[in-house]
């Protein structure tokens, strides 16, 4: 099925389903990190470049991942109404508009696979190995959105998989969130020590 952290701390909106969008998994493993660290060590062994980790591509990622999520479809097009546009062209002009280079890896399956079996699956695939293993993008971003399986027809829980790849480094910008979206864990924090004196200082 091939066509792929934070905590949440912001409740979804009705039309999004319920869905479980980690920092860190069961087994103390930032999946989209874990993977991308994956294909930096295949890329090693075949004497290429690793690719730089770039969080603001892995906020792009977490988008279309959760878009994924919300129609149950594994697709590089947007099936919801959104203002970036509706394909992975449309969302690279829109976030790296100065980018020369951009690729995207999208998959779903099961969450106790975990994040290897995403990677297994795009290496077994020869457009997604090359995207993985190319030589034009310097950086990387990836993130899951999962869902439960009462929200959806399958039996087991479901990760959608997005991997965004781009170069030159620093060609995108981060898109602001819905509010069917989690807000970056920093920007929650910050929100909760604001609130921290207002609570206890009475």
């Amino acid at each position: 099925m091939l066509y792929t952290l934070m905590l949440c701390l912001a409740s979804l909106s009705p039309r999004a389903p319920t869905a479980t969008l980690e920092g860190v998994d069961s087994r103390g493993e930032v999946p989209g990190r874990q993977l991308a660290a994956k294909v930096n060590r295949m890329r090693l062994s075949q004497g290429l470049q690793e690719l730089e980790y770039d969080t603001t591509l892995a906020y792009i990622a977490m988008e279309h991942s959760q878009n994924q999520a919300t129609c149950e479809a594994v697709s590089h097009y947007d099936c919801t109404d959104d203002d970036q546009g509706s394909s992975f062209f449309d969302r690279m002009r829109a976030y790296c508009p100065s980018a020369r280079f951009a690729a995207e890896n999208v998959g779903a399956c099961s969450q106790a696979g975990r994040w290897t079996e995403m990677f297994d699956l795009w290496n077994a695939s020869k457009p997604h190995h090359l995207n993985m293993v190319s030589q034009w993008y310097t950086s990387i971003g990836v993130a899951r959105w999962c869902i439960e399986p009462a929200e959806t027809q399958h039996q087991h829980a479901l990760c959608y998989w997005t991997a965004v790849f781009v170069a030159p480094p620093g060609s995108c910008t981060a898109p602001v969130f819905a509010s069917s979206a989690c807000p970056p864990l920093s920007t929650a924090l910050s929100v909760i020590l604001l609130l921290l004196p207002l609570v206890f200082g009475r």
